[in-house]
């Protein structure tokens, strides 16, 4: 009896095991996580690519800036550079933005700041790294004449880092957060304006009938 026992113990043992092994092979693998863009997000990205492409020195710059500062991933900036007789090379830079992952309207704020702030220094077109140390902080040199000065700037997105807010930081460089964001705005070309309606001619009055001669 303790024979019989044991074997359907075994076998019963044998087929719960077969069966569970067999529900673990029919679940499916988690899927990896994707993060999912909306429609109104990628345009606003490639809106930020197009005002931002001068300033970055391309629009290869300028959609490395977008991508790196949305993701908080590496960002390289890469300038040509004239070495000679109708020759070029690519000089650059590659950092990581200090502040991590941003929204659209901090990398619109963060961007015109950085602009803002290289243009009192009286730099229109900034280097790879001198848009590198605006953003990031950093030492650039800039020259009067003959003369040049190292100037330290600590970055809005240190600054971001640090827990400072965007009108903090503005202040800070000299501006009002709300007048750089405009002034970005208004190097948009504007919308014509509608022709005005021309004025209705009035319709001359009308002269009265004579009278007529009595019979």
């Amino acid at each position: 009896m303790k024979t019989i026992h044991r074997t359907r113990s075994i076998l019963v043992t044998s087929v719960m095991l077969a069966l569970a092994s067999s529900a673990f092979a029919q679940t499916p693998a988690p899927s990896p996580t994707t993060t999912v863009v909306s429609s109104g997000e990628k345009t606003e990205q490639t809106r930020l690519v197009t005002t931002y492409a001068t300033f970055s020195g391309s629009t290869a710059n300028a959609q490395a800036l977008i991508a790196g500062l949305h993701g908080g991933t590496s960002i390289t900036l890469v300038a040509p550079t004239a070495t000679g007789a109708g020759t070029t090379t690519s000089a650059g830079t590659t950092f990581t933005p200090a502040t991590g992952k941003l929204g659209n309207g901090e990398i619109n704020i963060a961007l015109s700041l950085a602009k803002a702030e290289l243009q009192k220094l009286g730099i229109t077109n900034p280097t790879a790294d001198q848009l590198k140390a605006a953003l990031n902080g950093g030492t650039i040199t800039t020259t009067t004449g003959t003369t040049s000065t190292p100037t330290n700037l600590k970055g809005v997105l240190t600054m971001r880092a640090d827990k400072m807010g965007w009108g903090e930081i503005a202040k800070s460089l000299g501006f009002k957060l709300g007048d750089v964001v405009r002034n970005e705005h208004a190097d948009k070309p504007s919308r014509p304006e509608k022709a005005e309606h021309p004025q209705k001619v009035e319709r001359p009055e009308r002269t009265e009938r004579p009278e007529r001669a009595g019979k």
